[in-house]
């Protein structure tokens, strides 16, 4: 895979390209419909997700080939992604809440569980992406396993 800023595996390769594909249909979503009620429920999202993306880019320096062209349009996405979100949530953060419907109680207590339960996981797999990676059906090293988190 050439176009990939590091070397990488072809299923690592699949494995980001459908992340970023799901990241790219809720930033369509945004241009379709330019409204803020989906945006305060993406941006924060979008914000973990590229510094995480950045975190683990100035961690690993040495895993990207500086002659690719590719590399240079990571760090600018890896850089440029959370300062706009940031950007974002802040001058929009006075605008009306739209009008919420509650969610059931009882989902909401499943909801929270099921994000305590990946959000832990995420976690712990940035501080031990090898171990906690090991009964997946691919072999992930420590970058990826970060990028994974």
């Amino acid at each position: 895979m050439t176009a990939w800023p590091w070397p990488i595996e072809s299923f690592n390769a699949l494995f980001l390209g459908a992340v970023f594909l799901a990241s790219l249909a809720a930033v369509g979503m945004l241009i379709v419909y330019p409204r803020w009620a989906p945006a305060r429920l993406l941006l924060p999202m979008i914000f973990v997700f590229s510094s995480l993306m950045l975190l683990v880019t100035l961690v690993y320096p040495q895993r990207f080939q500086f002659e690719r062209w590719s590399t240079y349009i990571w760090y600018a996405l890896c850089l440029g992604l959370p300062a706009v979100a940031v950007y974002c949530l802040y001058a929009y953060r006075n605008l009306p809440s739209p009008v919420t419907f509650p969610t059931p109680p009882r989902w909401r207590q499943v909801l929270l569980g099921h994000a305590l339960v990946m959000g832990l996981y995420g976690f712990a797999m940035f501080a031990a992406p090898i171990w906690l990676t090991s009964f997946w059906p691919w072999e992930i090293d420590a970058f990826h396993g970060r990028l994974y988190s």
